[in-house]
């Protein structure tokens, strides 16, 4: 089963979780090597469908050039580099969804609304390094704790 696909049948049990529907773990030597060897086009999908915006946009903003977008759907896995943004914005995502409680358009709208803490940048737009990304995630983090700046 796909990731998509256990997506769709994990959306329709509200569960949020985009580790267990990914089959992708967080951290450790699994996960070090799912990104090494290059993470499934249907998690980036996956992603797609969480932030609500198409593959062209998020490849964008991930700093994925469209013809590369192309070749990686075509081959159905990403390499490294581009995996290891993908799992980073993978963590960013798992942290909003714990902030917000499992409400994905509460997180959609967070990442879309411009974050004084951030320079007034929209967290969404912050996601072409993995410095930027984990700022987002960090930003995250101090709402959960009450921290607000």
């Amino acid at each position: 089963m796909t990731a998509l696909a256990k997506f769709s049948s994990h959306q329709a049990q509200n569960d949020s979780d985009i580790w267990a529907t990914s089959g992708i773990k967080e951290q450790g030597q699994s996960a070090y090597s799912s990104i090494k060897s290059g993470l499934p086009y249907d998690v980036f999908q996956l992603l797609c469908n969480r932030l609500d915006v198409t593959e062209a946009n998020l490849a964008n903003r991930l700093g994925i050039p469209p013809a590369t977008l192309a070749r990686r759907k075509k081959d159905k896995r990403f390499n490294a580099a581009e995996s290891d943004k993908i799992h980073t914005l993978m963590r960013v995502v798992s942290t909003g969804t714990e902030v917000f409680e499992g409400d994905d358009n509460a997180l959609q709208h967070w990442l879309n609304t411009p974050a004084p803490s951030l320079g007034g940048e929209l967290p969404l737009n912050m996601l072409s390094t993995t410095s930027e990304m984990m700022a987002v995630r960090d930003c995250l983090i101090r709402l959960e704790h009450g921290v607000y700046m």
